[in-house]
């Protein structure tokens, strides 16, 4: 049995202040597994304390034995319970733990060393904090049932209860760490422990981010261009994008209204870099999501690429530029990706030169100066597709039966209808559509069908799906609300790994990937570094054309592991769980582009222009469409006029009073609302109408007052 490394463990305090002034403590163990990143327990931590200190179990000569770290842990999972604390001083000569990656099908012995009589009432700096060694056996078939996989332990001198710092101690199994303490299992009399296992830390992306080096953060803050760049780009692109870029510098400054002398920041991505190991992929996926530009060499097409702009198309409203080095002409556009074909794509026209508007290093800078205007007026701007379409609810179906209910009551009129989620009942197979394909689709279409478990289920392809929705639209809907996602890699197609992209980014069940044996020899094919990386990084299930039933009963375990949270043990150096790009989505992805965030005035009046305008007087006339019919252009007046009020009521109650007096950027706001509805209500003659304009004039009057000298 291997022994604790007692450099690393430490005693971990956590300081209450309250608003008397009043301190109180608690305490547990901690172990570094970086030099300056210490293991704990989450519980520990909580609620957010004043200060946390660490103390090492091997003195040392500082004057002061407590290590200084900041009070908010730097990762913090809340349903395992665990948190990592970064030190200010670290401590030298710690190499990385050995991380127990394997599983075990026998209980087994394990030991610790821990805080356990270091207790909440201990305050006082002098009193000398005992370790004391624990040890018992690890059953591997407990800690099962809902909820997520803990460490079942049984100790070998069982204690009083009164083990309170035991919190967060580090579980070995010989030299493998194999997990943290966490608490006591009730029922047990103090002969059971509940503890964490590592396999559930190391699928966490962020907490594999805080153990390796960073290297593309921090991201700049303000406005910034990320480039993607493919396999084989050519050497120049990336200058080509930067030169035309530069040249609108001036002009996107002005767009976004930044300073005129800002430095605009480029950030280079390469495919095959960000595809090395986990915690680069988990980088390159932030730095997608958090891009305000990104400009893509989409050349060829490469299923990395494309599988990254699947991602940005569901994470971004942003501006993004995808480019090819090849010349397209008519029949060649014609055979482009679907994806693309909805794109404004880039390319050098024939004979073209940097002096000439049709060269990309022209175009580039002109396309995203165009896609950051339409982005600040059009609040529905969109250059890839998928985005709306993910956030749609769930479809529904419509079959005959009989007490119908809809959203919990009866509804007469549907009687002998009911209405239903739809995608439960099927498995969607995403796949190519090539002639080449349907061989492989008869095989596998039937293989899936009959080692699926569960009675009713339908594999279909978007081809066979019977909707009146538009197919992009379906199809997107489909990729996120499907619990059950089979991709099929097999002759590796664009428009596939774009729709990947867009399912590890949008669902917490991350797919099923299949490919046919023989799509592994890729000396013969192109991008094989890329490919190479794919297959080690997303471990798609590879099965032989007319062969073993096997590989498709695999997957499906797979696919019910992912459904009862079971977390596989992976190398976290190499592999990524099945949900890991969507939980790295969910915490890098920038929410206040989404519509809702939007205060309800700021909702109102977009509403408003995209009816009638940012200035329907001064531009004409309405931009709604068919608004020169004479009842509809009144209702639109109508509809207008009521929102305008409705804005103004909500923000000049949403403040007090004297809100407004103390903050001119609040009275100006204000004031703009409220010359919007003198300038609807002026020539009404509506009672109703004509009270609300008095308030409003009155109102202007207080607000200029305010406003002198």
């Amino acid at each position: 049995m291997g022994n604790v490394d007692k450099k690393r463990l430490a005693l971990v305090r956590a300081i209450f202040k309250s608003n008397t002034g009043e301190m109180t403590y608690k305490h547990g163990t901690g172990y570094f597994i970086t030099k300056d990143l210490v293991l704990t327990a989450g519980h520990v931590l909580s609620p957010a304390p004043s200060e946390v200190k660490v103390r090492l179990e091997e003195p040392s000569d500082r004057k002061d034995p407590w290590l200084e770290t900041k009070a908010s842990p730097v990762w913090e999972n809340q349903k395992l319970d665990a948190a990592l604390l970064k030190i200010d001083e670290p401590i030298h000569d710690v190499e990385a733990p050995l991380w127990c990656k394997t599983s075990f099908d026998k209980n087994v012995e394990w030991h610790s060393t821990a805080y356990p009589l270091a207790s909440a009432e201990m305050t006082e700096d002098g009193k000398a904090y005992k370790s004391a060694g624990l040890e018992g056996k690890w059953y591997v078939d407990g800690g099962g049932g809902q909820g997520l996989q803990e460490l079942d332990l049984g100790v070998e001198h069982e204690s009083d209860g009164q083990w309170n710092g035991i919190s967060g101690a580090p579980v070995f199994v010989g030299d493998e760490l194999v997990g943290i303490i966490k608490s006591y299992k009730t029922g047990y009399k103090g002969k059971r422990l509940d503890g964490v296992p590592v396999n559930q830390f190391l699928s966490d992306p962020a907490f594999q981010r805080e153990l390796k080096p960073k290297c593309l953060s921090p991201l700049p803050r303000q406005l910034w261009i990320l480039i993607l760049t493919s396999e084989n780009s050519d050497e120049e692109f990336s200058d080509t994008v930067k030169i035309s870029i530069d040249k609108q510098r001036e002009t996107i400054n002005k767009v976004t209204g930044l300073p005129s002398d800002l430095e605009l920041r480029f950030v280079e991505v390469k495919v095959t870099e960000a595809l090395n190991e986990p915690t680069k992929w988990y980088e390159a996926v932030e730095a997608i999501c958090e891009a305000p530009i990104m400009v893509a060499d989409v050349t060829s097409y490469q299923p990395a690429v494309m599988l990254m702009l699947g991602i940005r198309a569901v994470v971004r409203r942003g501006v993004t530029v995808p480019v090819t080095s090849t010349e397209l002409n008519e029949s060649l556009l014609s055979e482009l990706p679907f994806n693309i074909q909805e794109t404004k794509l880039i390319f050098p026209w024939p004979d073209s030169d940097a002096k000439d508007t049709r060269h990309p290093i022209n175009r580039i800078g002109e396309a995203v100066v165009n896609g950051l205007m339409q982005l600040r007026g059009y609040p529905t701007y969109l250059d890839l597709p998928a985005y709306d379409a993910v956030r749609c609810a769930e479809p529904q179906v419509v079959t005959d039966e009989s007490n119908v209910q809809v959203g919990g009551a009866k509804v007469p009129e549907l009687k002998g209808i009911v209405v239903r989620k739809a995608e439960p009942e099927r498995i969607l197979m995403l796949c190519s559509f090539n002639e080449m394909y349907k061989e492989y689709w008869n095989y596998v279409s039937v293989k899936i069908t009959r080692n699926f478990r569960g009675a009713g289920k339908s594999i279909e392809r978007m081809l066979d799906i019977s909707s009146p929705r538009l197919v992009g639209q379906a199809l997107y809907e489909s990729i996120r609300w499907t619990p059950c996602c089979i991709i099929d890699w097999t002759h590796w197609r664009p428009n596939v790994f774009f729709e990947l992209g867009v399912r590890l980014s949008c669902s917490d069940i991350g797919p099923i990937c299949l490919i046919e044996e023989k799509e592994l020899d890729l000396e013969k094919g192109t991008f094989p570094e890329q490919k190479r990386q794919l297959l080690k990084l997303l471990r798609p299930i590879s099965y032989k054309l007319h062969g073993s039933r096997d590989p498709f009963k695999s997957a499906f375990e797979r696919y019910h592991s992912f459904l009862n949270g079971d977390q596989e043990y992976l190398d976290p150096d190499s592999a990524i769980p099945h949900n890991a790009t969507y939980r790295t989505v969910v915490n890098a992805f920038d929410w206040r582009q989404e519509s809702f965030a939007r205060t309800p005035h700021e909702e109102l009046r977009a509403s408003i222009e995209i009816l009638q305008g940012k200035d329907p007087e001064k531009d004409g006339g309405f931009q709604a469409l068919f608004s020169s019919n004479a009842e509809f252009k009144q209702e639109i007046r109508r509809s207008g006029r009521e929102r305008w009020i409705a804005a103004w009521y909500y923000f000049r109650n949403r403040y007090e009073p004297e809100d407004f007096e103390m903050s001119k950027e609040l009275r100006n706001q204000l004031s703009a609302l409220t010359e919007c509805v003198v300038r609807e209500l002026g020539k009404q003659t509506d009672p109703h109408y004509q009270r609300i304009y008095n308030e409003a004039v009155e109102l202007m009057d207080k607000l200029d007052k305010l406003d002198l000298p």
